[in-house]
């Protein structure tokens, strides 16, 4: 049979305009023999569907526009829906065929409730404990994966499927090469998993910007053998379509050639779909920013102007005033032992006037200048300063009449704010002296090593950046003999490599400390927890990580901090003794019942006259049984199958990264190194 895939851009729960977009497009697949259509994942309602308090009529209008799409498809269609179950969001995906509407997800679930074993709507395995919903047409059975663990086990096991339709539910992540679809089929282990499941993989991917995600297409159909059938381009929409099945594989004599993935400029693309996306959502046409002469913000000028044009891009040339307080002191600003101070920062950025100037005329986007007025006051500031600390206070203040500016300036032009701020800034930054005011960060769930490595590639382009390197402006004010003597790019690399290994390879203290680092880890984390009340205003993210800075929250007020630990302390018990101590327990507690404590049980194992256990035993056995029943609620209902005895591989995000065992890339998910190779 003939399998179709939509690569559609919709706007969320749009359905009115979505459903007459894919009839025209089931319209268009029939014409070309096509026997089955997929719609994406997020084409019709989108990630996220309405809040809980609406959900009685949103799934009422839902289910309306299904049985209309039902009646009116021109071939069996396959369309993804986010529907919910009390407050949480379970994905479905309806088969849509001759009028009638299956709901694939809630049939396989019925059917193994009911005690069904297998059938044809669910692959059920009583030894993995996945019921996986499945679909039968022209001699051809499916199954569908919503989620890379999904895929993986559909892939691992032997089940008695032709082919997996995969509909990911997450948006692009640059440290997960998988969610990059079509564009990484290598890097992302599909075609690993074509071959290793003897199944066809055809993925649909979502288009678009869809609540504060990035879906950026990239749809394909694999053979069973790993070769590229069909493949859809990223950014675009597209529809494609391959034979499947025996006679597919026979038809199949010249394979497409799989893309080269290149990360950083994979996600300067993302980021500036990510922007075109929010904006429509938002209705406005044109962004506005400050241009303060820091990296970032020269980046988000490049990368605002590659999105909208550079005709809807306004900046407003807010760099830090140079030499105005430097000249009353004849230029002897004090400085540090790593010659890092809050002020010295100040004036590197006041030094990149220049190239702020550049780069505006380079876009050739509408540059404006600060109101005159606004500057004399803030020079004034400037001269009744005296010492670092006022001058920085003063600083402060016009950041802060430059936030203002900039806002008088978005309200003129009817723009969309936007802020350079990002994961690094975000992290341990953002205190209460500098708080965030823009209603976009493209940036913020990026680090600035991140940034500097797109920054670069956007530069081998088109150099349209003056400057591509780290100033002593873009350097966290981190100060720690650690980072002493290391150049800005160095300590910059170094901070981030700390907090990607921290937030999204959850790498404990613990962790960090056994670098040899454990006062930086330390004063790294310490920071980190003190920003936390600063990124709550901080405005809206874009997505662009496995783990984003919301999901590494601590909960405001919780006094306990992690402290560095023995590695004796850390020592996972084996099965066995953890087996041994739930024995003892529900003997203890067996015993307290029925007042026979003491008692030799069963199996000839004492319980309390075997020796009156020590409080650090007793301290460290209920410690064990706690992790172990963490361990055993974090994989309760996820739907993953694994062998017995197999652990999660190291580094699996919460999005279920398809990442190998051992995959783990200290540097980031540009891979730069923080050392040159000298």
């Amino acid at each position: 049979m003939r399998i179709g895939v939509a690569q559609i851009e919709t706007r969320a729960s749009d359905f009115g305009p979505t459903s007459e977009r894919i009839v025209a497009y089931s319209e268009q697949a029939a014409s070309q023999g096509v026997g089955l259509l997929v719609v994406p994942a997020c084409a019709l309602t989108g990630a996220v569907p309405v809040p809980y308090v609406e959900r009685q009529g949103y799934m009422m209008d839902l289910a309306e526009t299904v049985v209309d799409l039902a009646d009116r498809v021109a071939c069996p269609t396959v369309v993804p829906v986010a529907t919910m179950v009390g407050e949480e969001v379970i994905p479905e995906a309806m088969l849509l065929s001759g009028g009638q509407a299956l709901p694939l997800r809630f049939s396989a679930y019925a059917q193994a409730m009911a005690g069904g074993a297998q059938g044809d709507s669910v692959l059920s395995d009583t030894g993995t404990g996945m019921d996986a919903p499945t679909f039968e047409l022209e001699g051809c059975r499916f199954a569908v994966a919503f989620t890379l663990d999904d895929l993986e086990d559909l892939c691992d096991y032997d089940f008695d499927i032709d082919g997996i339709v995969y509909l990911p539910i997450y948006g692009y992540a640059a440290d997960d090469p998988a969610s990059a679809l079509g564009t990484a089929l290598v890097e992302g282990g599909f075609v690993e998993d074509a071959r290793q499941g003897g199944v066809w993989i055809v993925a649909a991917g979502s288009l678009g910007c869809y609540d504060t995600q990035v879906f950026t297409g990239g749809s394909f159909i694999l053979t069973p053998e790993g070769d590229l059938a069909a493949s859809a381009p990223s950014y675009e929409e597209a529809l494609i379509s391959a034979v499947v099945g025996p006679e597919g594989e026979a038809a199949l004599s010249e394979p497409l050639e799989p893309e080269v993935y290149n990360q950083p400029f994979f996600c300067w693309e993302a980021l500036a779909l990510g922007i075109r996306g929010y904006a429509r959502a938002v209705g406005k046409t044109d962004v506005a920013l400050a241009l303060d002469g820091t990296l970032g913000s020269m980046a988000l000028a490049t990368l605002a102007s590659d999105a909208l044009g550079p005709t809807h891009v306004h900046v407003l040339l807010a760099n830090p005033l140079a030499d105005v307080p430097a000249a009353k002191t004849n230029g002897a600003v004090r400085a540090g032992a790593d010659g890092l101070t809050p002020w010295r920062r100040v004036l590197a950025a006041a030094a990149r006037r220049d190239d702020c100037r550049r780069l505006a005329a380079n876009l050739r986007v509408d540059m404006q200048e600060r109101d005159p007025e606004l500057v004399r006051a803030t020079v004034v500031g400037y001269d009744a300063a005296h010492g670092d600390e006022e001058r920085m206070r003063a600083a402060r203040r016009e950041a802060g009449i430059v936030a203002t500016e900039l806002a008088d300036l978005a309200a003129r032009t009817d723009a969309l704010v936007l802020s350079p701020a990002d994961k690094t800034y975000l992290a341990l930054e953002a205190d209460g002296r500098a708080a965030v005011t823009a209603a976009l960060l493209p940036f913020g769930d990026l680090y600035r090593s991140d940034v500097l490595e797109m920054t670069r590639t956007r530069h081998t382009i088109s150099p349209v950046v003056p400057h591509a390197g780290v100033a002593l402006c873009d350097v966290p004010l981190l100060d720690h003999p650690e980072l002493a003597g290391l150049s800005p790019e160095q300590r910059l690399r170094r901070i981030d490599l700390a907090l990607a290994s921290h937030i999204e390879w959850e790498r404990t203290l613990s962790d960090l400390a056994t670098t040899g680092e454990s006062a930086f880890a330390e004063a790294l984390i310490a920071r980190f927890d003190a920003c936390a009340p600063g990124r709550a205003s901080a405005g809206v993210v874009l997505e662009a990580s496995s783990r984003t800075l919301g999901e590494a929250r601590r909960p405001y007020g919780t006094a306990w901090r992690d402290r560095v630990r023995d590695p004796r302390e850390l020592e996972v018990p084996s099965d066995e003794e953890i087996e041994a101590a739930f024995r003892r327990y529900a003997q203890n507690a067996a015993a307290a019942d029925t007042g026979t404590a003491g008692a030799k049980t069963p199996d000839g194992l004492a319980s309390d006259d075997a020796g009156e256990p020590t409080e650090e035993s007793q301290r460290n056995e209920l410690s064990d049984l706690l992790g172990y029943l963490r361990d055993l609620a974090e994989g309760v209902g996820t739907g993953s199958m694994r062998a017995p005895g197999e652990s999660i591989p190291d580094g699996e995000g919460h999005r279920g990264g398809h990442r190998p065992e051992g995959d783990f890339n200290p540097f980031g998910p540009f891979g730069a190194s923080p050392f040159s190779e000298n």
